[in-house]
């Protein structure tokens, strides 16, 4: 693509292995200690996507020294089957933390999966406790969403604050949109929360001085719609003929810094992953 305006890109890559390396030392603690950080994925089915993110999440896990499990189960498990099974890993010393690769087939609740998960090894953040302690700004101890901690990582890095900022979150799910909501109200902005039941998305688009996009619509915004100097947080990520897209599309009408798909928030939630687990394993 060629671009008459000046785009600045917010990439994961500087990040990432800043971060990766602070996590090798301290895996190198931990295991001078005794303790190798132990990281169980289950999966239920074989759905290709989920096996080429879980795929990259132990790569990344074995560079840095965590240990990582796969649990695949067949997609016709039950749900008294799957929460036998996390229960098991809760009761397992040598287990750090646990995640449930999403999406769940149509007959298990994934409300009821993500509250059996013992909390102190819910490394994605969706126990009822976990998202609670993020409401009452008490995550110390605790676990963000990777996803939304990605996003709050990418404006800390490139030094695009959020406080006294209008912030639009296109999304309102547990995984991306809540959590994004709350840390950026932590961080002093004045956060909309957009949905497939918002009038007039285009008038918070204008208005937004941060866009973070969780839709999942190849395109859906164009950078024509935005004020110059808006920073797009792009966590949608789509399939298409031409490759994978993100919910932005660049068309040089507007200045933007912008995080690209791929190689923006997919990258560093992985990273945010890794650290939590980490963190699991300290506490």
């Amino acid at each position: 693509m060629g671009f008459s305006m000046q785009v600045t890109e917010l990439l994961a890559k500087p990040i990432t292995e800043k971060i990766y390396t602070q996590l090798s030392g301290q895996v190198q603690l931990l295991q001078a200690k005794g303790v190798i950080p132990q990281l169980a994925i289950i999966l239920v089915g074989d759905n290709p996507a989920s096996l080429v993110y879980i795929g990259h999440k132990q790569k990344i896990a074995g560079r840095l020294g965590i240990n990582t499990r796969l649990y695949q189960y067949p997609v016709n498990i039950t749900e008294a089957e799957l929460l036998a099974n996390i229960n098991n890993l809760n009761n397992d010393s040598n287990i750090n933390a646990v995640i449930c690769q999403l999406p769940l087939p149509g007959h298990i609740n994934a409300h009821k999966i993500a509250e059996a998960i013992n909390p102190y090894k819910d490394v994605d953040g969706l126990h009822p406790l976990n998202r609670g302690r993020l409401l009452s700004g008490d995550n110390e101890f605790y676990f963000t969403p990777c996803t939304a901690l990605a996003v709050m990582e990418l404006l800390r890095f490139y030094q695009r604050p959020p406080a006294a900022k209008k912030a639009l979150v296109i999304g309102s799910s547990a995984i991306v949109g809540q959590p994004v909501a709350q840390l950026l109200l932590q961080a002093t902005a004045t956060v909309t929360i957009a949905h497939s039941a918002t009038a007039n998305l285009a008038n918070e688009l204008a208005m937004a001085d941060i866009i973070v996009s969780a839709a999942g619509k190849p395109h859906f915004i164009k950078s024509s719609q935005l004020k110059a100097g808006t920073v797009v947080i792009d966590v949608g990520i789509s399939r298409t003929d031409s490759g994978l897209v993100g919910d932005m599309l660049l068309d040089d009408a507007t200045p933007a810094a912008y995080s690209p798909v791929p190689g923006g928030v997919g990258p560093l939630t992985v990273a945010m992953l890794m650290a939590n687990t980490v963190k699991a394993a300290h506490n």
